[in-house]
């Protein structure tokens, strides 16, 4: 961690690793992690968003589903932010 001459910190990317482990450790909200850390949110949620592996960013991918009854059909998908859609037909 390399705090600057105005006093702000700039960390190296394992050490932001390090301190978003310890948030998912942690079993707070990102706002009340930074609140507890002195880190500012904004900050916190890029490295975290910057930190994902190739595969959990914003993607394409095409569904398919099994040939259904042509009377109704039902998909769910749940994201893992917890939103769940559900597609009727």
């Amino acid at each position: 961690m390399q705090v600057m001459a105005n006093g702000r910190v700039r960390r190296s990317p394992a050490e932001r690793r390090e301190v978003i482990s310890r948030w998912e450790k942690s079993g707070l909200t990102p706002s009340q992690f930074c609140r507890r850390e002195q880190i500012r949110l904004s900050s916190f949620l890029r490295w975290r968003r910057n930190g994902r592996p190739a595969s959990a960013k914003n993607e394409f991918v095409e569904l398919t589903t099994p040939p259904a009854a042509p009377s109704s059909w039902t998909l769910e998908i749940s994201l893992p932010n917890g939103c769940h859609l559900r597609f009727q037909g």
